[in-house]
């Protein structure tokens, strides 16, 4: 039997991170995207001979400042509010009510359990998605009478997939949101804040004159493109 590539892995542990929680890859990929961004236009400034040194001096520290914004700013709002929906849903806010009635079903027969199995399923805080994936935990299943793992598996089993399902595409919903938020209102909003703060300082233009230096990064249109006239 061949063995696994590092690779493959690495792939296969990725897909199981990001599979079941969509939302935490966008945010995780659009902020290396601000990343990389900031320091192209960083290296594209850097590289720029029409722009002269003390030009550079002043822009340099301006265009580390917006990236720093940029990611800081994209990366909090949307684990934030992404961190408040997934709550909401571990709480029971708004989740489906094939869930709601499995749960219902659950805690009005703890008896099927233990002490110490009810306190390894149910936590001091409410919290569905925990409870729901203790109590299906095959470890957890396979020591238990064949009576309440029939319970289990018929009632409790489909909800905590449903409630996974809904939670991602929650999740999901939640990150999309917050992206527009962070990179259409507020990131602008507080870029144009600093870069006033700096101008105020310094007293020199927070921004490029692309007619005495030419544009920093250029690129041409597709020819495709170029035939669809708005």
């Amino acid at each position: 039997m061949q063995k696994s590539s590092l690779f493959q892995k690495s792939l296969t542990k990725i897909w199981d991170t990001y599979s079941k929680d969509v939302g935490k890859s966008l945010i995780h990929l659009g902020a290396v995207g601000w990343i990389f961004g900031a320091l192209a236009q960083i290296g594209a400034l850097a590289f720029n001979k029409k722009i002269d040194k003390e030009e550079k001096n002043f822009l340099f520290p301006q265009e580390i400042a917006d990236g720093i914004i940029n990611v800081g700013l994209y990366y909090t709002i949307c684990q934030g509010i992404k961190s408040f929906a997934d709550k909401c849903v571990d709480k029971g806010k708004f989740i489906p009510e094939f869930v709601h009635s499995a749960y219902e079903k659950l805690t009005a027969n703890k008896n099927l359990f233990s002490q110490a199995q009810q306190t390894q399923i149910f936590d001091s805080k409410k919290n569905l998605t925990k409870t729901l994936n203790a109590v299906t935990d095959s470890a957890f299943v396979k020591n238990l009478p064949i009576s309440t793992q029939n319970f289990i598996t018929n009632e409790i089993k489909p909800a905590a997939a449903k409630l996974s399902g809904w939670k991602n595409g929650i999740g999901t919903l939640a990150t999309f949101g917050a992206s527009v938020l962070a990179c259409n209102i507020i990131t602008p909003y507080a870029r144009n804040i600093i870069a006033s703060k700096i101008q105020s300082m310094t007293g020199k233009k927070t921004y490029y004159d692309y007619k005495a230096y030419g544009k920093i990064c250029s690129f041409s249109q597709s020819k495709t493109f170029s035939k669809f006239k708005i």
